[in-house]
């Protein structure tokens, strides 16, 4: 969230909800009469709902590194799963953070690999906090893993659970889903910043 001084005009909040594998009409706000997404449509009537747009490309790391780069794949270089972004990439998390920008990150960034992310931060991602998570099987021992460490703390019988059983778990509760977390920890964030 930005700061302002005296006598500037605030500069807009900025909130970006990034989903796997959603088609753009399963959104009420985008014309889906037969689900109910009450939340993202509010939040699609209050900010900036895209209806005009087109993903970079069909494989999630390469969209995703052009999303959060701005560039095409030629200009950035990825266009498979597992390529990894080059280090003098600039994710605009860091231009905003340069501004004066709170930045966070809650969930999946994928600009990368999944290896490659578990592994070390993007040196130019520009996230303040960085609470990565990819899938909630996976890599539950990197030292990024926003959520692993989150059940650590609050669910420990689940994470025990996850490890021992990864993506053979059935479904998970609510309480403990990394969609649970992700939005807690990002509402946490703009809470403790408006305060």
């Amino acid at each position: 969230m930005p700061g302002t001084e005296r006598g500037a005009v605030p500069r807009p909040n900025i909130l970006l909800v990034v989903t796997d594998q959603q088609r753009f009409d399963s959104l009420g706000c985008t014309g889906a009469g037969w689900v109910r997404t009450p939340n993202l449509d509010r939040l699609a009537a209050e900010g900036v709902l895209f209806e005009n747009c087109y993903a970079a490309n069909p494989i999630c790391t390469p969209s995703r590194a052009s999303l959060m780069t701005g560039r095409h794949l030629p200009g950035h270089g990825v266009y498979r799963l597992h390529d990894v972004l080059s280090a003098d990439a600039i994710l605009f998390p860091e231009l905003l953070r340069d501004r004066g920008y709170a930045t966070a990150l809650f969930g999946k960034l994928h600009v990368s690999g999944r290896v490659e992310e578990a592994a070390r931060r993007h040196p130019h991602d520009g996230f303040e906090v960085y609470e990565w998570c990819l899938e909630p099987a996976l890599d539950l021992d990197s030292p990024y893993n926003g959520y692993a460490a989150w059940l650590r703390r609050r669910h420990p019988e689940f994470l025990r659970l996850l490890e021992a059983r990864r993506r053979h778990r059935g479904h998970d509760p609510v309480e403990t889903s990394m969609n649970r977390w992700a939005a807690d920890r990002t509402i946490g964030f703009i809470r403790d910043r408006a305060a």
